[in-house]
């Protein structure tokens, strides 16, 4: 493993109660994991006076700690949000989760640019809206200490050619990229799908062509800050344990681990807590990437 740098875990947190929530911390650290995610699904959750109290003391108590963060997905809360919508309310949406994540500890927080949506906008169009979105948010990553990661989807201007433009665009250590390995594998893979019909509905509805591209984690390297791992079989978008699937993980590995930005490796495998495959994962995950 590359020095300092931590593996964090993403966890199903929506699924625990609050009154469970300082049992399965402790839990979770009794299994070797000393770092977690600020999910997006708990940005929504820690609105809540109760549950934002309860996360910060629990983790503390069972020494564990949020080491990155993902903003919201919903397509409201995108920075390629058009100016017809509502990017007002987006923005202070986002100025928030910098100011969550920074209270929470976090160095990183992962946003998405977009997903495909059919509508009048275009990839450059789109562009812009990231661009418009990122002049005011950088100052706020600045002052929270947070560095903005701009994460690879499957639509511009998520591709790795678009992000490695913005990235250029600002030239800001505030500013960063997330490689997605199971994205990428699919958008390596996927092509090679007859009628690319194992590609999710979602992504075959694009009004642009989908940009194929094996290249992505060279491309992306340089500006890599953060990491979300999980394996795949190429065509849909599984969240497996790195070794079921098809991505070359002797390549990606020393790609990443020679990244100059990396600040953290996030397992974004999908573990369900009734299984005991918490436990499972971890010791796999840290055998894998240590």
């Amino acid at each position: 493993m590359k020095p300092n740098v931590p593996i964090t875990y993403f966890l199903k947190w929506n699924v625990v109660s609050n009154e469970l929530v300082p049992l399965v911390m402790e839990q979770v650290a009794s299994y070797g994991i000393k770092n977690i995610v600020l999910t997006d699904a708990l940005v929504y959750r820690l609105a809540d006076l109760d549950s934002h109290d309860l996360f910060l003391k629990s983790a503390k108590a069972a020494g564990l700690k949020f080491v990155d963060a993902h903003a919201p997905l919903e397509e409201t809360e995108l920075l390629g949000l058009p100016p017809e919508k509502n990017r007002n309310a987006m923005l202070r949406s986002a100025e928030n989760t910098l100011y969550l994540a920074a209270e929470f500890g976090c160095n990183t927080c992962t946003f998405h640019c977009w997903n495909w949506r059919p509508d009048s906008h275009d990839a450059e169009e789109r562009f812009g809206f990231v661009c418009d979105s990122l002049e005011r948010l950088l100052p706020v990553a600045e002052k929270t200490g947070v560095t903005i990661a701009l994460e690879y989807v499957w639509s511009p201007p998520c591709t790795a050619d678009m992000l490695v433009r913005i990235m250029k665009h600002f030239d800001s250590p505030w500013l960063g990229l997330c490689y997605d390995s199971g994205h990428a594998f699919i958008f390596d893979q996927g092509r090679k799908c007859p009628e690319n019909s194992c590609v999710p509905v979602s992504w075959r509805c694009a009004v642009e062509e989908i940009p194929w591209d094996g290249m992505m984690l060279e491309k992306m390297q340089p500006w890599i800050v953060n990491c979300h791992l999980h394996d795949n079989n190429g065509f849909s978008d599984q969240h497996l344990l790195p070794g079921k699937g098809l991505i070359d993980w002797k390549k990606v590995v020393p790609l990443l681990l020679s990244a100059p930005r990396l600040k953290c490796i996030q397992s974004e495998v999908i573990a369900k807590w009734e299984e005991g495959s918490v436990k499972s994962l971890a010791t796999e995950f840290e055998t894998i990437f240590s």
